[in-house]
């Protein structure tokens, strides 16, 4: 990575900034509104406040009704525990897909050094012979309002169904057995005195050992039910889709945050059963409100007010104190505040202000704030709420952390403290958890009333640690402790697999830095002879300011065809400097290019080793190779993809495309290409494209296409994997089918993924630790409908490792499982930004820094010339 390159975390927060650019006048919060340069959103009748939140049709808890909702009894209708609303999904109405590969072998390898590990899963355990049985009920005369029906069979508790069931409307789940296989009861309709007869039939008994599939879809979701009514008994608040505790908050008062202690949890079927699968979880939220935010932005920006508040909040998450639900912010309202009025359904009007002392008793202090307005997500959408949702600074708190937070060393050091957690520490809090949960009288009651309860116990089972791998360069294989899994000390002084010498170049710097770069260019080029790269002496520019158009005119003016390389060194890391310089040698050039922030050359004892990594850097930059493993695999082309999302324009993102061209046993050389595409749409065309490119760009140099191809795709959510095997295997596919019927080369398409819950620990004589790098995890906890393994590749030396999880969508390789997991674990060796291992194969870090750069700072497609090289490290 550039030294001089943006810390990086842009979220979705650098998407809003640009809805909300800067305006021509400002007023800070509470000043008069006469003027208001940005115009408000063209819904013309706008709903109240959030009530019941953003995902209220999930079964947020309502509170007071929202003004012209109506009445709510439908919603509100209880039917037995865990009824939340008319609107949550029949229980059982999705299954588990099975994303198995129709011709796959057994998913369980045998290679590499058995090891026990823990995991954070805890099995449901149920009494002897336990079932759960489904009724189908039937209405006669038919009732078409599901809050009548749970209403209507509510009737019947006492006299026949008892206390504990489930009731989605149409089909009834409980653990209790009626004695007919079919019941009928009567039941009074309240607005006519109707009789209506309730058909009770039993359709269905589930039980546990019943396999993955429809039987254990409709076990899990009752479960899940069950276990977040127990949550709620324990007094575990849900924020968003996980539960945190709020009474176990700590707060940083030193950075105005606010931690909460939580889990994030989910019962579902594994390989070893159905299981509950718990991790830590913390919900970080500012301890001063919105308005606070806006009031200190107004004493930094008295010019801009409203374009700065714009950057900071539009984009944002923030949560609502008084019901605990988040929404995203996609403008301010600068047009209304809490004296604005709305109109409710039966045609009256009532301010802000009003409604929240009406439903909250909330007293609103500032009167003239402008609103904050929250779109409605297309789930939103498809469950009735079609407006936009207007927000009081003065009641919303900021959760996560803002990019400036994020790049401040001590802030981090100091929530880190908090959320960056052992083994053995997070392991004993899930045994602390469980315990709480199972000691809880009430929780305790509800549980053995279903005839289950949960194990006490982490599950405990077999692993295994693949063999240390061998990096190879040009006269030595290097040497390195396993459980490090990092080589540099090993590399030093050691020629590099293949160089590429450096003797046209410029070097740009400020008359501000210019003896800082002296120091490091002669570090540079003292560290390079012994890695086998000769430097010659630049052509050093020394500018006599540090803004951008200084530096861009001096680059254009001694750019010339031979150049090989520009080295930039700025004062400081301004995003939009380092866009300009990346746009002018990236896409209007095609010239490789490093931009080095100057404080990274202050400390003299550390610039030889960062000139170090900065050659190492410009010899890939160039074309060069720095080490290698050994790929076992003649004429393969591997294809990373990953996607990021485009900060210049809304709703567009990103996917960059990495294939490796080497084809001689080796995955050192690569092939890149970019497409942009809108969020939500599938990768249809641009995959096509691509792939056709990746495949003639290794054709002229190999004189033949690869007889075997590997696709590793990031940037894939849980629920994204159906649509990636149906259309996104389905193009790289119908490309090969378009080269012929003699061409027919061996494909596997693996999604990688890194956001995973599951953890796992060693035991050792006195700790539980870390596993150590190459521990691969293929039964127990993996899902019984794919072909998926967890992969530890990398050395964590703080906190808990996250492992990767692989899912082989699509294979006609033939190799067993023991040669996937090594693959895999081999190219997590093969970054060369990190002399070490990482959490993904280099390909996908690859294919994520390309996208990032393209998303970041270029915004259009970078030139043809640089496809052969690693430019965007």
């Amino acid at each position: 990575m550039d030294s001089g390159a943006p810390s990086g975390r842009a979220r979705g927060r650098a998407r809003g900034r640009q809805r909300g650019g800067p305006v021509e006048q400002s007023r800070r919060p509470g000043a008069p509104a006469e003027v208001a340069p940005v115009p408000p959103p063209p819904t013309q009748q706008q709903e109240p406040p959030a009530v019941s939140g953003r995902a209220s049709h999930r079964g947020g808890a309502r509170g007071e009704p929202r003004p012209g909702d109506g009445a709510l009894v439908e919603q509100m209708a209880a039917a037995g525990i865990g009824d939340q609303g008319s609107r949550r999904r029949a229980i059982g109405s999705s299954t588990e897909p099975n994303l198995r590969p129709s011709n796959m072998p057994s998913k369980v390898g045998t290679m590499g050094t058995p090891c026990q590990v823990i995991s954070n899963f805890f099995k449901i355990e149920s009494n002897p012979n336990w079932c759960l049985y489904q009724y189908h009920i039937d209405y006669s005369p038919n009732i078409e309002s599901i809050g009548m029906r749970k209403a209507m069979l509510g009737d019947h508790r006492q006299s026949l169904l008892g206390q504990n069931y489930l009731f989605d409307g149409m089909g009834l789940y409980m653990a209790k057995r009626l004695e007919q296989e079919e019941t009928e009861v009567y039941s009074k309709r309240k607005s006519d005195d109707a009789k209506i007869r309730i058909n009770i039939k039993r359709v269905a008994e589930l039980r546990i050992a019943s396999g993955a599939g429809e039987a254990d879809a409709k076990l899990i979701q009752v479960f899940n039910i069950l276990f977040r009514r127990a949550l709620s008994m324990i007094g575990m608040q849900q924020v968003g889709r996980h539960y945190f505790d709020q009474q176990q908050a700590v707060k940083v008062e030193r950075h105005k945050l606010e931690i909460w202690p939580g889990f994030q949890t989910a019962i579902r079927s594994f390989d070893g059963g159905i299981m509950l699968q718990c991790d830590v979880s913390h919900k970080i939220l500012r301890i001063d409100t919105v308005l606070d935010l806006m009031h200190d932005i107004s004493q930094r920006s008295r010019q801009d007010f409203h374009g700065a508040c714009s950057k900071v909040v539009i984009g944002a998450i923030v949560m609502t104190r008084y019901n605990n639900k988040t929404y995203p912010v996609d403008d301010i309202d600068w047009d209304q505040n809490p004296s604005s009025s709305f109109k409710k359904k039966d045609g009256t009007s009532m301010t802000f202000a009003d409604y929240y002392k009406a439903t909250y008793d909330i007293v609103i202090r500032d009167l003239k704030q402008p609103l904050l307005l929250s779109q409605p997500s297309k789930r939103d959408i498809k469950a009735g709420r079609t407006m936009a949702l207007l927000l009081v600074p003065e009641l919303c708190t900021m959760t996560g952390l803002m990019d400036e937070t994020r790049s401040n060393f001590q802030v981090m050091k100091d929530i880190a403290v908090h959320t960056r957690i052992s083994p053995m520490n997070r392991a004993e809090r899930f045994e602390k958890f469980i315990k709480r949960l199972n000691g809880d009288d009430k929780v305790s009651q509800m549980m053995a009333d279903w005839g289950l309860r949960f194990s006490n116990k982490l599950v405990n089972f077999s692993a295994r640690v693949l063999p240390k791998e061998t990096i190879m360069q040009k006269d030595a294989k290097l040497d390195f402790l396993p459980h490090e899994a990092e080589w540099a000390k090993a590399a030093r002084g050691k020629p590099m697999l293949s160089s590429v010498n450096l003797t046209r170049w410029l070097l740009v710097v400020s008359r501000y830095d210019k003896d800082l770069a002296t120091s490091a260019l002669n570090a540079l080029q003292r560290v390079a002879p012994p890695l086998g790269m000769q430097i010659k002496n630049p052509l050093v520019i020394e500018i006599p300011d540090d803004r951008t158009n200084t530096y861009l005119q001096a680059i254009r003016e001694n750019l010339s065809a031979d150049v090989q390389l520009v080295m930039v060194i700025v004062s400081n890391d301004r995003k939009d400097r380092y866009d300009a310089i990346k746009k002018l040698l990236c896409v209007d050039n095609a010239v490789p290019s490093q931009v080095i922030v100057s404080r990274t050359l202050k400390k003299q004892a550390m610039v030889m080793s960062v000139m170090t990594k900065v050659a190492v850097q410009l010899n890939c930059k160039l074309g060069g190779e720095a080490w290698s493993t050994a790929i076992p695999l003649d004429h393969t082309m591997i294809v990373g993809i990953d996607t990021y999302h485009d900060s210049a324009q809304k709703g567009r993102s990103v996917a960059g495309f990495v294939a490796s061209t080497s084809g001689q046993r080796r995955c050192t050389k690569y092939f890149s290409c970019v497409s942009f595409h809108h969020v939500h749409q599938e990768l249809l065309h641009s995959i096509e494209v691509m792939f056709n490119s990746a495949l003639n760009a290794y054709h002229g140099i190999h004189g033949q296409l690869p007889e075997r191809i590997m696709i590793y795709r990031d940037g894939v959510g849980e629920g994204q994997l159906p649509i990636v095997k149906e259309h996104e295997v389905a193009q790289f596919l119908s490309v090969i089918r378009r080269l012929g019927e003699d061409y027919r080369p061996k494909v596997t398409f693996t999604v990688v993924t890194k956001r995973v819950n599951a953890r796992f620990f060693q035991s050792t004589a006195r700790d539980l630790v870390n596993p150590n790098p190459g521990t691969v995890i293929d039964h127990e906890v993996t899902n019984p409908q794919r072909w998926d393994f967890y992969l530890i590749s990398q050395s964590v030396r703080q906190g808990t490792v996250t492992p990767t999880a692989y899912n082989i969508l699509y294979d006609t390789s033939g190799l067993p499982a023991d040669r996937m997991q090594v693959l895999a674990y081999r190219l997590c060796h093969m970054y060369y930004n990190w002399p070490g291992t990482i959490r993904v194969p280099a390909p996908c870090q690859y294919a994520h820094k390309l996208a990032f750069l393209v998303g970041q700072s270029l915004h259009k497609e970078p030139h043809l010339a640089l496809a052969d090289k690693l430019y965007f490290l």
